[in-house]
């Protein structure tokens, strides 16, 4: 999967998404501390695959 466009940097999407915490996006404390975990741990996941795809290119 080669767009030609690098992934950008951690720092990148962090400083992307931290305007999204607070003001009017900020999402309402709708989900309990599980599904949070949970949905942090996918996250990890979908950086590790992107950094394991990164490290062995294909085509």
């Amino acid at each position: 999967m080669n767009s030609g466009a690098a992934a950008p940097s951690p720092e990148e999407v962090a400083a992307q998404l931290t305007p999204l915490t607070d003001g009017q996006h900020e999402i309402a404390r709708a989900i309990s501390d599980e599904q949070n975990l949970a949905a942090l741990n996918m996250l990890r996941r979908m950086i590790a695959n992107v950094d394991g795809a990164a490290s062995h290119p294909t085509g």
